[in-house]
């Protein structure tokens, strides 16, 4: 992975530690569990109380799904 894609992931993680804190949850990076031995830690990017969470950001990889969600309430997604 190079330098680029590295720094674009640890903002996006850093962002989303940032707004859920801002919402009054407990949040943390978790970079330091990559190399883990327990799979469920080595994924593990952002832990929201509890909670492990993976962050991925995308130039334009969810294009498709904000147009889906233009004028409707709700909106269902699954792989093929």
């Amino acid at each position: 992975m190079g330098l680029k894609s590295r720094n674009k992931g640890k903002l996006a993680e850093r962002q989303i530690v940032n707004l859920a804190r801002a919402a009054g949850l407990e949040a943390k990076r978790t970079w330091q569990t990559a190399s883990s031995d327990d799979l469920d830690e080595r994924f593990c990017d952002v832990q929201i109380g509890n909670r492990r969470c993976q962050v991925k950001a995308y130039a334009r990889g969810y294009k498709k799904v904000y147009d889906a969600l233009e004028g409707v309430d709700a909106a269902f997604i699954k792989s093929d």
